[in-house]
């Protein structure tokens, strides 16, 4: 996918509408910030990845986040998707 001339989610910087970008719901990402924020690992197509609270988080770093969230937060809203082109 391309961008759409705005910023980017994972460093703030400008995308310009003639670059690849990775999306995540609202969210528009350079190709080189679509990383978990846990371990800095780069989500490729076909990877798995959580979006919680606003931040992606990979397959194998998703478990131990939730588990560090407190009950009172809501965990229903918190779900795996996989990345597409």
């Amino acid at each position: 996918l391309f961008g759409s001339g705005g910023l980017c989610c994972g460093c703030g910087q400008a995308i310009p509408a003639s670059e690849l970008v990775m999306r995540a719901q609202a969210n528009v990402y350079h190709l080189k910030c679509f990383t978990c924020c846990t371990c800095h690992m780069p989500l490729n197509t076909g990877d798995r990845y959580g979006l919680v609270q606003g931040s992606l988080v990979c397959e194998q770093d998703f478990s131990k986040v939730m588990k560090g969230m407190s009950a009172l937060q809501s965990r229903a809203s918190h779900k795996m998707v996989c990345c597409l082109s």
